[in-house]
């Protein structure tokens, strides 16, 4: 009959020792925690890599917005009274604060002129005060 030492050096306080088994199954667990690190190390930084390193943001939610700001520009230009058929048209006109037209109130074709121009109450350019005597805004007059 042939026995194997399962202690070491006696049975009072001393390390057992591991049989070929527990020995292979600690390779084993270190193999499979090593193989997992690995996995789980690539799994973490592929997708870093891949959005650092992409050429262009991808930004899915932009034109959403952009289309949701020109629609609640379109409607608070109705409140106004104004007409918007064209939703790229409330970008053109964002920070237009005067509009000209003329008589029958439609855009004109770049051929007007500037014939006052005033900051606030006070005018600060005047061309023909005769002809614009009906402006309530044309207090001051400054020569050239």
């Amino acid at each position: 009959m042939l026995l194997s030492p399962l202690v070491r050096n006696g049975s009072m306080g001393a390390s057992w020792l591991s049989t070929p088994l527990q020995l292979k199954l600690n390779a084993l667990t270190e193999l499979i925690g090593k193989l997992g690190s690995t996995a789980g190390l690539i799994l973490f930084t592929t997708p870093i890599i891949e959005f650092s390193s992409s050429s262009r943001p991808s930004l899915n939610g932009l034109p959403l917005v952009v289309t949701l700001t020109l629609t609640f520009a379109t409607k608070r230009m109705t409140k106004q009274r104004l007409l918007v058929r064209v939703l790229g048209s409330c970008e053109a006109m964002n920070n237009a604060s005067v509009v000209c037209t003329d008589k029958p109130s439609t855009p004109t074709q770049n051929v007007m002129s500037v014939v006052a121009e005033s900051v606030g109450i006070r005018c600060k350019f005047v061309q023909h005060l005769s002809e614009n005597e009906g402006r309530q805004n044309v207090n001051h007059v400054v020569d050239d």
